[in-house]
């Protein structure tokens, strides 16, 4: 004989499991990311002020400060801030000059750590710090050029690193040659330059690709000796080839110095300076 629950237990059962449903499609999971990019490139994001006096040190930490108090109360949990977008730095490196973007000449100290002050202040909210660098980018210039458009004497150093390609239009792209065993070391010790002074709880790349459409004069020497010494990869899985081998380089950098450290890296096309 078929025995049934009571209506008001149903009910009671109905509600039940609504609740669960709605905690499972709408409790926060216990690792999410809630992150933003912060573009230090061309002053879009933060500082929106360069300089080396006292009173825009103080302005570029208050607005940073200010920033993150947003974050905070609108429950993010992490920042990925551009630390290194045009082959320059946020922090004092034994390779690239200071950024331009927060001191307001390149090669210029801005009298402060950004980095070091960043990480600090996003730790005091329970926030999460990924430093975002930008691996192969030296700089762009706006008319069809050869010459590359930084001369620091660190930059000088580098000129023979890097190709080029003009987009048609508006921009020369100046990177670094990824082909190039040098290329790959400098950005491999860049990064354990960072991760071993800093506490970063993670490395973010973007612009981590060729221009579409850079001539294959730029890197051709390096092909035909590539091709010369027995290689069978077409010129576009060569390239390919040569950015995945820098990635796996600084993925296996980063886990001999700290391996919780994460590494990630932002899709083409997503928007980021």
């Amino acid at each position: 004989m078929k025995t049934s629950l009571p209506l008001s237990k149903i009910n009671y059962f109905i509600i039940a499991v609504l609740l669960l449903s709605s905690f499972t499609l709408y409790a926060q999971p216990k690792r999410e990311v809630r992150s933003t990019w912060m573009t230090t490139g061309w002053n879009n994001d933060w500082p929106s002020e360069k300089g080396t006096t006292l009173t825009i040190q103080t302005a570029q930490k208050d607005e940073l400060i200010g920033y993150l108090d947003g974050l905070k109360t609108n429950n993010f949990n992490a920042l990925y801030l551009q630390i290194r977008p045009m082959a320059d730095a946020f922090y004092p490196s034994s390779y690239e000059p200071w950024s331009s973007y927060v001191s307001g000449t390149r090669g210029t100290s801005p009298g402060w750590d950004p980095l070091k002050f960043a990480i600090e202040e996003c730790h005091k909210r329970g926030m999460e710090f990924h430093a975002w660098i930008n691996p192969f980018r030296f700089g762009n210039a706006t008319t069809q050029t050869s010459t590359p458009p930084f001369n620091t004497t660190r930059d000088q150093a580098v000129y023979s690193w890097l190709i080029y390609h003009w987009n048609g239009t508006n921009t020369t792209y100046f990177i670094f040659n990824p082909a190039l065993e040098e290329v790959k070391n400098r950005i491999v010790n860049i990064t354990a330059e960072i991760v071993s002074n800093y506490d970063v709880d993670g490395i973010i790349w973007d612009d981590y690709f060729y221009p579409e459409g850079i001539n294959a004069s730029q890197d051709a020497a390096q092909y035909t000796a590539y091709r010369n010494g027995g290689g069978t990869l077409s010129l576009e899985d060569w390239r390919r080839k040569n950015v995945n081998d820098i990635v796996a380089a600084t993925y296996n950098r980063i886990q001999q110095l700290k391996p919780w450290v994460k590494f990630g890296i932002s899709p083409s096309g997503a928007g980021h300076a």
